[in-house]
């Protein structure tokens, strides 16, 4: 499997700790944390990345 391809399915967040713990991009959008815009940005920012490694 090529990294990145199915890159569009699986962007999550994540937090960083001792154990890990994913957090939906709705929940951070409906907490206030991040802004849809913020949320598609760093969401096509991912998969450019991806696509680059």
């Amino acid at each position: 499997m090529r990294p990145g391809k199915n890159l569009h399915r699986v962007v999550e967040a994540w937090t960083k700790g001792a154990s890990d713990t994913l957090i939906t991009y709705e929940a951070l959008e409906a907490a206030g944390v991040m802004s849809r815009e913020e949320i598609e940005y760093v969401d096509k920012l991912v998969n450019l990345l991806a696509v680059l490694s």
